[in-house]
């Protein structure tokens, strides 16, 4: 614009235009005061009046205005001029005024000046709009920046709380183990009560003996009897109550000493009859073996010599026709039958021994199901052990008769019958340290008790595997009890197998997800249930899962197939008939198991020095559980393996009647009486 002297003016506070202030002056001759000169808007009425009106005020007249001399002098002009006053406005309101002038030119401002003016002043306004509100975002950039700090330093003090808690759930760990610690102090500590406790009963009974001499000499003194009466009465209490206490004391010990002797009578029975089943075993094979090579049992046993070797026996011998009619028995027959020889010979053997078991081996021998059939059975107080073999024909092409040898296995069932109220005992024993181990290590996986790193969690994880592990086979060794002292019960009722899987898939998912095996499921949608006891069905569907896993590598697969199977039922002609199973399939990828081993793989391993099949996971009693518990149902299992490929376990399990019945979705309206 080419003027002498230019100024902007605001307000000295806010939006207050009573006071203003020179924020900025141009004048290349400048003399007085200088900028930053503030001044009251009721002193300058041309400004005033400009700002009130809200338009430019152009003066060219001012040599006896004494204000606008003013307004030149506070610019730093020592004369007067024309005088251009423009406002500055945001939204139609003032925010402060634009002062040109021409004190030394006294060149009057164009038109075309004017309105230049008025365009800088509107881009002075927005200049002006835009320092306040950067002014406005600095301040809040660093309200924000306080807000992160203090929030940083929140995230800090809540950090910190975390770690006191994670240092409160450890130290609660270090005080579980310091509490298992004390109880096995405690433990030793007893014992070492015994010890001292038998210690003290020798003490006590020196006491005694030196108690009664004291007593003796008491009474020998009689002329002092009156004097030392109750010194006398003192003695014979101290006396009484050692006594009684060594009387105790010795109790307990002889206690102590019948348990070691009978656990250890225990032990070696079970011994002797676990080496009395092998040798029988073996024996028994030997016998089976000569039987099919050497000459018809019918015509050895009518001569001299055998019936002599016969009535040596200590087992008994039953011989019978093909008709199950009684030829010869021995001496031992008659004696753990409690009947004497003419009772036996000419009856029928079905009727021998008044056994259900009995009755059930004979009819499996007849059937053809078996060559040889062994039971167990009751005959009055006394436990047999029965081995059923059929005898081979003159011609030996054919069947004559059968032979049936007796052993008395009595003080073999009593040890095994205490063994497994041992282990029934222990295995109770075990559930409740089992619990409270498996409730701690959810609640740490949980974070109930603070947060954990990784590492920490995959070690609570591999605890809580060996812990689901460790109570799969404490249910394997009370399965096994159970089967063995004949108490398996069942309580059928209608299963759903699809939920039996995905419980039994739940509860291994950490062995699955530590071995970082993929599980393949192909189980129908329109599955039939089965009729079956769930807590069986449940344990056969988890022992072999965990056969499957223990079998697999660390990366490996499993795979899980239902399917309806249909068998032939009957043994007589004319009376076959097809019933209807579910067949479940467990496939894992391990490396197979031989053909010589697949007989062997429902066995279960008593003797540690036997080596474990290659290619089976489990150690052969969870596999013999399952075995045992199928049966029962009235199924059956089997395994099929490929070397290098993988097994497949299979096992049938009766259809519910209740499946397939059109009955029962038949909807029959209820009875209403109310009509004639």
């Amino acid at each position: 614009l080419e003027a002498d002297q230019a100024a902007i003016a605001l307000p000295e506070n806010g939006d207050d235009l009573t006071q203003l202030r020179l924020v900025s002056i141009y004048n290349p001759s400048r003399k007085g005061r200088g900028e930053a000169v503030t001044f009251p808007l009721n002193d300058q009425q041309a400004i005033k009046h400009a700002l009130k009106r809200k338009y430019q005020v152009e003066i060219d007249e001012y040599q006896d205005n004494s204000q606008i001399r003013m307004l030149f002098t506070l610019m730093g002009a020592h004369d007067v001029g024309p005088l251009i006053i423009q406002p500055l406005l945001k939204d139609a309101e003032p925010i402060g005024v634009l002062i040109l002038g021409n004190s030394i030119s006294k060149r009057i401002f164009t038109a075309t000046e004017a309105e230049l003016c008025k365009t800088l002043a509107d881009q002075i306004s927005v200049a002006i709009d835009h320092a306040k509100e950067y002014a406005t975002a600095s301040a809040k950039a660093q309200q924000l920046s306080w807000t992160l700090r203090n929030q940083e330093l929140d995230a800090g003090k809540r950090l910190a709380a975390m770690e006191a808690e994670l240092k409160k759930s450890r130290e609660e760990v270090a005080l579980f183990a310091q509490r298992l610690h004390q109880y096995e102090t405690e433990q030793r500590a007893g014992e070492e009560n015994l010890k001292q406790a038998q210690a003290r009963i020798v003490k006590l009974e020196k006491t005694v003996e030196r108690a009664k001499a004291e007593v003796e000499k008491a009474n020998q003194k009689e002329k002092q009897v009156s004097a030392l009466m109750g010194e006398i009465e003192s003695y014979q209490k101290s006396v009484a109550e050692l006594e009684a206490e060594r009387q105790n004391l010795a109790a307990a010990v002889e206690r102590l000493e019948q348990n070691s002797y009978k656990i250890e009578h225990l032990n070696e029975a079970l011994s002797a009859s676990h080496a009395r089943a092998r040798k029988l075993a073996r024996a028994l094979k030997q016998a089976r073996a000569r039987s099919q090579q050497a000459t018809p049992v019918p015509a050895a046993l009518a001569s001299a010599e055998a019936s002599s070797q016969l009535e040596d026996l200590s087992c008994g011998v039953i011989i019978s026709d093909a008709s199950q009619i009684i030829n010869r028995v021995n001496a031992a027959t008659t004696y753990m039958l409690n009947k004497s020889s003419k009772q036996l010979v000419g009856s029928e053997l079905i009727k021998v021994i008044e056994d259900e078991r009995w009755q059930k081996a004979l009819s499996q021998l007849q059937t053809g199901l078996g060559e040889m059939v062994t039971t167990t059975l009751h005959v009055g107080d006394n436990v047999l052990r029965a081995t059923i073999s059929p005898m081979a024909s003159s011609d030996g092409n054919g069947k004559e008769g059968t032979v049936t040898i007796l052993y008395d296995i009595t003080a073999e069932a009593e040890s095994q019958r205490a063994r497994d109220e041992f282990i029934a005992s222990l295995s109770q024993e075990l559930r409740t340290p089992m619990t409270s181990i498996i409730g701690y290590t959810d609640l740490l996986v949980g974070e109930s008790v603070g947060v954990i790193g990784e590492m920490q969690r995959k070690f609570l994880q591999r605890i809580k595997a060996n812990i689901e592990r460790m109570n799969i086979m404490l249910n394997d060794l009370i399965g096994v009890t159970a089967i063995d002292a004949g108490q398996l019960e069942l309580r059928p009722s209608i299963v759903d197998i699809a939920e039996i899987i995905e419980d039994t898939i739940i509860g291994a998912r950490a062995q699955l997800e530590e071995n970082e095996i993929t599980l393949d499921m192909d189980v129908p949608e329109d599955i039939p249930p089965v009729e079956a006891d769930p807590d069986s069905v449940r344990q056969i569907m988890n022992n072999l899962l965990v056969n499957a896993i223990k079998s697999t590598p660390v990366g490996g697969s499993i795979g899980i197939m239902t399917s309806i199977h249909e068998e032939k039922n009957g043994q007589a002609a004319g009376e076959e008939e097809m019933v209807a199973f579910l067949k479940v399939a467990i496939r894992d990828s391990g490396g197979g198991i031989a053909e010589k081993d697949l007989n062997r793989v429902f066995d279960r391993f008593y003797r540690a020095e036997r080596p474990l099949i290659e290619g089976l996971g489990e150690t052969g009693v969870g596999l013999s559980i399952v075995k045992s518990l199928v049966e029962a149902h009235g199924g059956r299992i089997w395994v099929e393996s490929e070397m290098g490929e993988g097994s497949i376990f299979y096992f049938l399990l009766p259809i519910s009647e209740q499946f397939d019945d059109p009955w029962s979705e038949v909807e029959i309206p209820p009875l209403d009486l109310s009509q004639p």
